[in-house]
């Protein structure tokens, strides 16, 4: 094992190795470090924000995200309470107006307006239905065989005052040019696929909605993708809230896992199927796959990863460890341990690492069929980077060969 010490970081939550020996690392107040050998060197950010989350593509370029650190105190009546107030008004102008010039008919107008709202909310095309079927070796996934990226705001009342931004830089973080990410949902998660960003977001867990927003216009795997702008950028519409993302280079697969479904309507082919993990290929636009678990429709995926044989294990936010080759859902039990907290395989391989929430570390070299337990004191999180399994603990890295 390789281990580096840092003590000018406090507790390192997430670190992106660029070589062998030198990379970025994040700590618990936010502080983003270049870190070379034992060294590491802060690196001066935008202090509007406290750094969720970042991203590197090159040792100078790279981006971080985060929201707002001070939220302007704003009436709490949300943005459908408005529009209420706003409808009512209309109706009340329309009945005076009506009652003026014939009052016989006062009620028509008003009846008039609130049917077309209804139906303007109730009725959609099913459409959409042609483009979502069964996948035939999957009872609870779905194959999506087309959508589209939209842009524009999407909103939440009840996180009036919060905004969202994404940095990005070009020199390694001397200069940061600022993009406000048209939304006042949380942001959590960044991956970047080629020269683009993609930024996972999760609007509160009261309203488990979240999207996918797209920044760069890099058309290497997508060429609708060089139409895309920074000041209004492009989005992908999750319809759930998105706990973390990743990118599998070897089947150019994006990854968003996170809440099940937020319905919505009018219908379409996202809004209307049932999943907590979204598998897309880098097009974006065809046959991606949905993933549900049927068993447990109110959770969270917090963890999710896939064996070289295809097999997917992923973690609810009870610390149920799940484990699917298609067919079905099974519980996992390791050792008599059924609580964990982190799961990683390197990628096409059979070797992978778990983590239990009392910091044991388990490995696995056949895929998961059997586990062994590595010796060490606890640890507090994986990370896989530059294909490589990072334990943390506190302000150490232990790099496990």
């Amino acid at each position: 094992m390789t281990t580096y010490n840092f003590n000018n970081v406090n507790s390192i939550t997430k670190v992106q190795f660029l070589n062998d020996t030198s990379g970025y690392l994040l700590d618990q107040n936010g502080g983003l470090f270049k870190f070379q050998g034992n060294e590491a060197f802060l690196v001066k950010t935008p202090q509007k924000i406290k750094i969720v989350d970042f991203e590197f593509i090159t040792e100078q370029e790279g981006a971080i995200i985060g929201n707002n650190t001070t939220i302007l105190k704003q009436s709490s009546f949300s943005t459908n309470g408005l529009l209420v107030l706003a409808i009512l008004l209309l109706l009340f102008i329309f009945q005076k107006r009506n009652k003026l010039q014939n009052p016989a008919k006062k009620h028509a107008i008003p009846l008039v307006l609130v049917i077309s709202l209804i139906l303007t909310i109730s009725c959609s095309s099913n459409d959409w239905k042609e483009f979502v079927e069964q996948d035939p070796n999957s009872p609870f996934t779905t194959i999506i065989k087309k959508s589209s990226l939209s842009n524009g705001f999407h909103t939440f009342g009840g996180n009036i005052g919060k905004k969202a931004y994404f940095f990005q830089t070009k020199n390694g973080g001397n200069d940061w040019s600022e993009n406000l990410i048209p939304t006042n949902f949380n942001v959590t998660s960044i991956i970047s696929v080629g020269k683009n960003y993609f930024i996972g977001t999760y609007a509160d867990k009261k309203h488990t909605d979240g999207d996918i927003w797209i920044y760069g216009n890099d058309s290497t795997f997508c060429n609708f993708l060089s139409k895309n702008n920074n000041k209004d950028p492009f989005s992908f519409t999750a319809n759930r809230g998105i706990n973390g993302l990743k990118y599998n280079e070897f089947d150019s697969t994006i990854i968003a896992f996170g809440s099940g479904l937020i319905s919505k309507n009018p219908k379409n082919q996202n809004n209307s199927t049932e999943g907590f993990i979204t598998e897309l290929k880098t097009d974006i636009f065809s046959n991606y796959k949905i993933l549900n678990i049927p068993e447990y429709q109110k959770t969270n995926v917090i963890s999710y990863t896939k064996t070289k044989k295809g097999d997917i294990y992923s973690i609810l936010d009870d610390y149920t460890l799940l484990r699917t080759n298609g067919a079905k859902w099974d519980d996992v039990e390791i050792n008599n341990i059924t609580e964990f907290k982190q799961l990683e395989f390197i990628p096409n391989t059979d070797i992978g690492y778990i983590l239990t929430t009392n910091g044991i570390l388990l490995k696995t070299l056949d895929s998961g069929k059997t586990w062994g337990k590595i010796e060490t004191e606890p640890i507090d999180k994986l990370e896989l980077s530059f294909n490589k399994i990072i334990l943390i603990r506190n302000n150490t890295l232990i790099i496990e060969q």
